[in-house]
């Protein structure tokens, strides 16, 4: 439990408020009896971003966090964090493209394009 509380204190302390990231950790694997404290727990989660430099920043802090409250605590941890899907940075002539399109539906269908508030993580 410790650990997923300092997991959520990664992208409000380690990056700038302008940097776009979220630290989820959506398993918790622990233990099969009510009153027996585990030997072993596994949390899996995800990281989203938009910028290379910030994963690298969270890969770095993340590692240290379990590291340290597990040391903290007298045992020990392995993290296994996997870079799957590379940022999406789209080229500008093909957004151009696009812009243009929806700029040209009228009616129910209509669509005003802004670059307001990106890049943004949905």
């Amino acid at each position: 439990a410790a650990i997923v509380g300092s997991l959520q204190t990664i992208v409000s302390r380690a990056l700038p408020s302008s940097a776009n990231a979220v630290v989820t950790v959506g398993q918790f694997h622990a233990g099969e009896r009510n009153n027996v404290i585990p030997d072993t727990a596994r949390l899996g989660g995800t990281i989203r971003d938009v910028d290379e430099a910030v994963f690298s920043t969270i890969k770095r802090r993340l590692q240290d966090l379990v590291n340290g409250i597990c040391k903290g605590y007298g045992c020990t941890a392995e993290t296994d964090i996997m870079n799957l899907y590379p940022t999406v940075d789209n080229h500008a002539a093909q957004v151009e493209v696009v812009e243009r399109c929806a700029g040209r539906l009228a009616g129910p269908v209509a669509l005003k394009t802004t670059r307001e508030g990106l890049p943004m993580l949905g």
